[in-house]
């Protein structure tokens, strides 16, 4: 009040020369502060640079760019697939050879820019990260979703190909489109709870133009779907005895046969006929579990390579706990090749078939290659075609493990992924077998088919020797396609892949390695 008073009666001159003075002041004051802060700033950078060491010249700063190494712009960026595919895709014989396991004491948490889930990866100090995790969030959502509000079910399988099938512990089949958009839910609803009479799906496979589903049942039953209806095609109730569940189901190329195998171990074969708009189906036994109960099986597609000589025949791997076998299922039933498999009663056989390119006396040819293992030892051979017309198998070589593994898959021509009982995928190089990351898993929880393995739907009359090995079978929740490892989790869908540069993600290390590999070719060339 006091001011309001001693401004009232003051005159304008007076008013004007206190607020010069009041200015004057403020402005000495900011000068002051000014000089300070600048006074500080040059103490502080020269506090940081006698503190700094001085850099090694031979090494690299990470954050150079393509101006500072003067490195030319490419127009179209090569994968790292690609890349891995030139020239060094060669296999050559060798002897047996050791992959030692490098593990890291610390695991440290690796996010894909689509989700924020983890997954325990474990440091690698020479290529850096090459596999690339995608948290598939539509699918796994939806999954979740329809097991809440509509009973659907825990997941228990997955078949991909131009769309994503999951079965389900009631019965049920979910079907997603390529944008994880749910197009189907195969089987029965009552009062909103899923529900069949055949149990669970144990197992399933999608036909090679996506057209048909067919998916086997704990209780041993097995039917067909058309994923462009929804409709049920074929109910097959009598394929093979009652009281054992199917373990696995496989199209062929020929699109009217499909291989199943049950808990007996016991492999057939199915012939889908239709005459004047009646379809039936026709069974035989392939193989008897009498003989050795059979744990899985790989029928080779060779969709891709119609003009391949070995395109006439029709390929099928069997493996029991003792050996694998090579059949051939043309018009007749041919066993072209056996081999003897050793491993402990916890492990199970593996199989996956990939096209190779191989360097031979004549030059290099493309041809399938199968890829076989238990326990720690894999074993790769070759299948070709002899002038005269001859099947030829080459054994191309046998590699010893430093882990039990349990599963097995090609990711391209050169890089095979292996899992092992700990849930740890290895990244390797099929040509060097050197280990290029190691990345764990175990966050995904991973769906086992224990439960079909033991046949519990139907009473557990298996052997025991099946029974024990199951408890890590995965071979319906680990699925390749298209260069991509789909991982089926009881929560989620996750998918494996190599990483690109155009994912920006390449140590450069990785990238000087791949700069390098490229000029040498060029030279060679």
């Amino acid at each position: 009040r006091g001011l309001r008073a001693r401004i009232k009666m003051a005159s304008p001159l007076q008013l004007s020369v206190a607020l010069d003075e009041s200015l004057r002041r403020s402005t000495e004051n900011l000068t002051e502060l000014l000089a300070a802060t600048e006074t500080l700033e040059k103490s502080a950078l020269e506090n940081i640079e006698a503190e700094t060491p001085e850099e090694d010249p031979l090494e690299f700063s990470p954050e150079l760019g393509d101006i500072e190494f003067d490195l030319p712009i490419v127009e179209d960026v090569p994968t790292l697939e690609s890349i891995l595919s030139e020239e060094s895709d060669v296999i050559d014989s060798a002897d047996v050879q050791l992959v030692t396991e490098q593990r890291g004491s610390s695991k440290q948490a690796s996010f894909d820019s689509r989700s924020n889930r983890p997954v325990g990866r474990l440091p690698r100090s020479v290529h850096g990260s090459v596999l690339k995790t995608v948290y598939m969030k539509g699918v796994s959502k939806q999954m979740t979703e329809t097991a809440q509000r509509l009973g659907t079910g825990l997941p228990t399988s997955m078949s991909v190909r131009m769309v994503i099938a999951i079965g389900t512990s009631r019965g049920l089949v979910l079907v997603f489109e390529q944008s994880q958009a749910l197009k189907w839910v195969l089987g029965e609803l009552r009062d909103g709870q899923g529900s069949s009479q055949y149990g669970a799906i144990s197992a399933l496979d999608i036909n090679q133009d996506s057209s048909r589903l067919l998916c086997g049942h704990a209780k041993g039953q097995l039917l067909m779907w058309d994923l462009d209806t929804g409709r049920c095609l074929r109910t097959i109730t009598d394929a093979h005895p009652p009281g054992y569940a199917v373990i696995q189901v496989q199209f062929t190329d020929d699109p009217t046969v499909a291989l199943f195998c049950d808990s007996m171990g016991s492999v057939y074969v199915m012939q889908f006929k239709r005459k004047l708009g009646i379809r039936s189906t026709e069974t035989k036994c392939m193989f008897s579990g009498s003989h050795g109960e059979v744990c899985t099986m790989a029928s080779l597609h060779m969709t891709l390579f119609e003009k391949h000589p070995l395109n006439q025949h029709s390929l099928v791997a069997l493996a029991t706990f003792s050996k694998v076998v090579l059949l051939s299922i043309g018009s007749r039933l041919e066993v072209l090749f056996t081999h003897p498999l050793k491993g402990g009663t916890d492990t199970l056989p593996l199989l996956d078939w990939f096209f190779v390119i191989i360097q031979t006396d004549e030059g290099r040819v493309v041809d399938p290659v199968l890829a076989f293992a238990r326990s720690n030892v894999v074993m790769f051979i070759q299948i070709s075609m002899a002038p005269d017309k001859q099947l030829v198998i080459s054994h191309l070589k046998t590699v010893t493990l430093q882990y039990k593994v349990a599963a097995l898959k090609w990711i391209n021509a050169q890089v095979v992924l292996f899992m092992d009982s700990t849930e740890h995928v290895h990244v390797v190089d099929a040509k060097t077998q050197e280990e290029l990351e190691v990345v764990d898993i175990s966050s995904v929880e991973l769906i086992y088919s224990s439960s079909f393995f033991k046949s519990l739907a139907t009473g557990g009359n298996v052997s025991q020797a099946l029974a024990s090995a199951g408890q890590l079978a995965c071979y319906q929740s680990i699925v390749l396609h298209n260069g991509e490892i789909f991982l089926l989790g009881w929560k989620a869908v996750y998918a494996l892949s190599l990483r690109s540069w155009e994912d920006g993600r390449l140590s450069f290390g990785s990238l000087l390695e791949s700069v390098c590999h490229c000029c040498l070719l060029c030279f060679s060339v």
